[in-house]
Order: structure tokens, then sequence, then C-alpha cells
């Protein structure tokens, strides 16, 4: 669907996001306030994940034992006042937007080179590519020989970027067409906090319902990095924070998304490329961990969707991947807090810059 056609229809499927239970779909009247200009519904927009998201970090920085009962009713606050909010204000919303004159959308779409890409070339790479490495590990593991994380990751990606060479020749591939190529700065970067806020409530609930604190951040390929030698230790930073984000999104989003959306709808296509992203993560970390990566595989293919470009993915991934390489290094999830809250509160001081405090300054028109 284009942008005339979500102006002229209304574009009401925020408004079911934010039933998503425990405050996942809090931030649903942003798209709101984004869509129609409404500086109030941006900042309600905030409020509710951000309340859900100090539920889960003060759960996550109390004593299990000891948990303060405020922790589950901010959670419950952040959920039922995103819920509250989205549908209170969806008739002025569909009032307001069928007012505004249709446009053009103005994101970058696919070129027309990536909208030939079959499924089945996407499902072949996928297949050939995730065989191929179970069987290198199996004959690796039957010889005795051990491979470190970061080397073990960049023959990952490299088997990855290898099964773009045959499309490449057939149908000829520039950066563009893999969504590498810029998109418009500021609200990509607000698309890419409300991703990070997103996965960040979706994996702290769900790593304390299902998950828990003790096994958490154990038992998986990273659990054993600070034990590492020196060399192998920048290897795994590198190949988790560079490699990864970099070649992941664009076998991930840039290649399978992209071929499954030529054929599907956007629903269907994200949760399909997320499942997919989410079983390759079976080898080296346990199954109950998976439904978090598919996850963040479908929110990716969102932010793809809606930006046009896989440079906001790569950033979102980059932050995600860097924050758990440090919690292993580090065995604490501080800095990652820290960094976190900064950027929303980068994003905040930066729409009330240029949303309220440069309008005010501006100077009235001239009669």
């Amino acid at each position: 669907m284009n942008g005339t056609e979500e102006r002229r229809r209304g574009g009401n499927g925020w408004v079911w996001l934010s039933l998503l239970p425990l405050g996942l779909g809090a931030w649903a009247p942003i798209v709101a306030g984004d869509r129609c200009g409404v500086r109030r519904w941006i900042a309600l927009g905030l409020l509710w994940p951000s309340v859900s998201l100090s539920g889960w970090i003060l759960s996550a920085v109390s004593d299990r034992n000891h948990e303060p009962p405020i922790t589950g009713w901010l959670m419950l606050i952040g959920w039922v006042g995103g819920a509250v909010t989205s549908l209170v204000i969806r008739p002025e919303y569909q009032a307001r937007i069928r007012r505004m004159p249709p446009v053009e959308h103005p994101w970058p779409q696919p070129t027309a080179r990536s909208l030939k890409w079959s499924v089945r070339y996407a499902l072949a790479a996928f297949v050939l590519t995730f065989g191929g490495d179970i069987l290198l590990g199996l004959l690796l593991h039957a010889f005795g020989v051990h491979v470190s994380v970061g080397i073990g990751v960049l023959i990952t990606d490299a088997t990855l970027l290898v099964a773009l060479i045959p499309l490449a020749r057939r149908r000829g591939m520039s950066l563009p067409d893999l969504g590498l190529r810029p998109t418009i700065p500021m609200r990509s970067v607000g698309l890419a906090l409300l991703t990070l806020v997103a996965y960040g409530v979706f994996a702290g609930v769900y790593t304390l319902v299902f998950i828990g604190h003790s096994t958490r951040h154990s038992a998986d390929v990273l659990s054993g990095v600070k034990h590492l030698g020196t060399l192998e230790t920048i290897l795994a930073v590198i190949a988790a924070s560079l490699s990864a984000p970099i070649v992941e999104e664009i076998f991930f989003r840039g290649l399978i998304f992209r071929s499954l959306r030529n054929r599907l709808p956007l629903t269907w296509a994200a949760l399909a490329a997320g499942c997919l992203f989410g079983l390759v993560h079976i080898i080296g970390y346990p199954l109950v961990t998976l439904p978090v990566k598919a996850f963040f595989g479908v929110l990716a293919c969102l932010l793809y969707a809606r930006t046009g470009s896989l440079l906001p993915g790569i950033a979102v991934h980059s932050f995600v991947d860097a924050s758990a390489i440090d919690v292993a290094l580090t065995g604490n999830d501080n800095v990652v807090l820290i960094v976190f809250a900064v950027l929303i509160l980068a994003l905040v001081l930066r729409w009330l810059a240029v949303t309220v405090i440069r309008p005010a300054r501006s100077p009235a028109p001239a009669q």
C-alpha cells in the first residue's frame, strides 16, 4: 500500500497493535501523532512504553525473591495506557487524516531489479547456507577442530554473502537493490529507537517470564566470550557488532524479506522472514531464546519496509548484538541501559527542538 492509499483509507492498524499484551504495543500513539503532526499524541506514545520499560528495568535490577509489586503495576499501566489512548484518539485521527491532502510516499521505494527477485531463489539460498553451516560444524566437531565464536560468525557471514553471487551474476545487483541507501534521517532515527523500545520491552518481559535471571546469560554462544584470549575476543566483538549486523541485514532483510514481500502481504512476509531469522540461531542458542530472535527479525523487516533502507536496521542490530557481547564480557547490563536511556533522551530533545522550540521562535508572517 502506498502513502496515498494509506491516508485515504485511514491506516488504523496501529490501533490494534496497542492491544498487544504486557505493554508491547504501548508505543502505538506515536504512529498516529507522527502521521497527523499532533505533538500530544507523540508525547503519550513516548510516555506509555517508558512506563512499561521502567517496570522491566526495576524488575531486572531487583532481587527476584524481593521484587517490588510496583514493577507489575508499571507494566500494566503502560499497556492499559497505550491501548486506551489509541482507542480514544482513533476517531479524531480518522477525521484528521482524511482532511489531509494525498501525498506520495516519501520513503525510498524498492528498485525495479529487486522487485523481480523470486521466493524460490531466496528460500534455496537460505536452505543451502543454513544446511552448509550445520554440515561444516558437524565436520569440524568430528575432526576435533574448535572454532572460536568470532571466527565461527565470520565464516557464517561469508557463506551468506556467497549466496548472493549467483543472483548478482544472473540479474545484476547494486547496493540500492539490497537496501543499502540513504533514507529520511530524523524520522528513520525515530523509527529505529521505536524498534529498540519494542524489542527491549519484549525481550525483557519474555526473559522474566520464560528464562529467568539465573539462565538468561548462560548456555548460549556468547557465554564463554570472557574466557577467550585477546585476539579471539577482538574477533568476537568485531563479528558481533559489525560483521553480523551488516551481513545478516543484507541477507535476511535485503534478500529474504524483499523476495517474500514481492509475493506476500507485508505482515506474512515479515513473519516468515522473522521466523527464518530466528531459526538460524538454533546453532549456539537455547531453543527457549529463539522467539526473541524471531521477534527481532520481524521488527527489522518492518523497519526496512517503512524506511526503505537497511541502514536503520543495521544500526539497531549492531546496538543489540554489541550490547549482548558487552553483557557477556562484563556480566552486567548497566552500560546498555544507560546508552539506551541516552538515545531515547536525545530523540525526545531533538523532537522538542524541531516541533516546539523552533516554531515558537519563528517570526510571524508579514500581513
